[in-house]
């Protein structure tokens, strides 16, 4: 039994479900799906608000990527692909667009900076570039 709102019951017990499954899960391919699925419910229906300060560390070039902030939404585009609005669902991690097998992340140095993104798919796959210098 989980004590939560009823409104909130399904996901609840969906969230619980996968948690169990990934304890048992050591195939890389469905755990990856699974934990993506996790990942998603967890973030919620309220995701983090970021100031525009906040929003201003992520924006520059990455390798093929750019991210830009345009009358307080943060943008993602990939050349040659249109842009795309950046949803923040934790710290460093956004919904890009209605992608639903993507994901961004973003890499901190020991200050604090942010010094790469990180695209995260759906089944597990990455791919990584370093941000460009100003």
């Amino acid at each position: 039994h989980i004590s939560v709102p009823s409104e909130s019951a399904l996901d609840a017990a969906y969230a619980a479900a996968l948690r169990g499954l990934l304890e048992e899960t050591p195939d890389g391919r469905i755990r990856a799906r699974r934990e993506w699925a996790l990942q998603d419910l967890e973030s919620g229906s309220e995701p983090p608000a970021l100031t525009a300060e906040e929003m201003a560390e992520y924006e520059g070039r990455y390798g093929p990527r750019r991210i830009y902030l345009e009358d307080g939404v943060l943008y993602y585009q990939r050349t040659p692909q249109p842009p795309r609005r950046l949803e923040p669902m934790a710290q460093d991690l956004f919904r890009v667009g209605d992608l639903d097998f993507f994901r961004l992340s973003f890499a901190r140095d020991d200050q604090g900076r942010i010094v790469k993104v990180i695209g995260l798919y759906e089944n597990g796959q990455r791919d990584e570039h370093e941000r460009e210098p100003d």
